[in-house]
């Protein structure tokens, strides 16, 4: 995208003026969304030019309420429930790392972006060397021994957020156990 100064007719090249100019080539290149804030934003300099400055805050106040209303409209996450069958079971059975991590871009395109970089994670566990996974079942079997919840807990919070879910949920109900003695 060029944002190139705009040289006024009769003025010289080598005193270009200070104003920017979108070029029609880069204009084409903005996302939608772009163009539609420059489309507003240059009706409502129309508008305030000639003559009809109330128009101005009903057509800024108009914009604002289309994007929030077309922003909220947009689904935080396609997850169908064949999508979260599918998710589950990759969680819970899938130790194929190109296969994890193929599935991650599938999920990614579709809009699934949490369950995609917990799929990632799932995949970078498995591609850790041996001497790093038996240190961490080390530290699962010490925090299953542990008698204090809140270790116990933040191993759960630390497991879960580098994709290790099996081992988080054994955690929590480790520590749910020691709260109700």
């Amino acid at each position: 995208m060029a944002i190139e100064p705009a040289i006024k007719p009769g003025s010289s090249p080598s005193a270009p003026s200070t104003s920017l100019a979108l070029t029609p080539k880069a204009f084409a290149a903005l996302p939608k969304e772009k163009k539609t804030m420059i489309g507003l934003g240059v009706g409502a300099g129309i508008l305030y030019g000639i003559g009809a400055p109330i128009l101005l805050p009903l057509t800024a106040i108009g914009g604002a309420t289309y994007l929030y209303l077309k922003d909220r409209m947009k689904p935080s996450s396609a997850m169908t429930p064949d999508r979260q069958k599918i998710y589950e079971a990759a969680l819970k059975d899938l130790k194929d790392v190109p296969k994890l991590q193929a599935l991650a871009d599938v999920f990614q395109k579709e809009g699934c972006v949490k369950e995609a970089d917990m799929l990632r994670k799932r995949a970078a566990l498995y591609s850790l060397p041996k001497e790093t996974q038996v240190a961490r079942r080390k530290v699962f079997k010490l925090a299953l021994k542990s008698p204090n919840v809140h270790g116990v807990e933040a191993v759960a919070d630390a497991f879960e957020g580098e994709g290790a879910t099996g081992a988080a949920e054994a955690l929590r109900i480790h520590a749910s156990a020691l709260r109700s003695v």
